[in-house]
């Protein structure tokens, strides 16, 4: 959990301006919640509801895969945490 919006060391502000000096931590935030993948806790902590995410665009595409090639006989599962 990260305090939300406060420009402090170790604090969500401080993750997104680390990873992209060029995003806007509220517009990343905000696309977050809208995606479900954090929650925005009481105490103004963002909690993560899911354990990885990828955005979809044609750039970034990977050529699907069988399961059978790449995981075995068994899809990868999901963990406790995802949505």
């Amino acid at each position: 959990m990260l305090l939300s919006l406060i420009n402090e060391p170790g604090t969500f502000t401080d993750l997104v301006r680390t990873a992209n000096d060029n995003l806007v931590p509220a517009v990343v935030l905000n696309e977050l919640l809208r995606k479900g993948i954090v929650e925005t806790l009481e105490s103004g902590h963002i909690m993560l509801r899911r354990s990885a995410y990828a955005p979809a665009n044609e750039l970034n595409a990977q050529p699907e895969a069988d399961y059978d090639d790449t995981f075995g006989l068994h899809p990868p599962r999901r963990r406790f945490n995802d949505i």
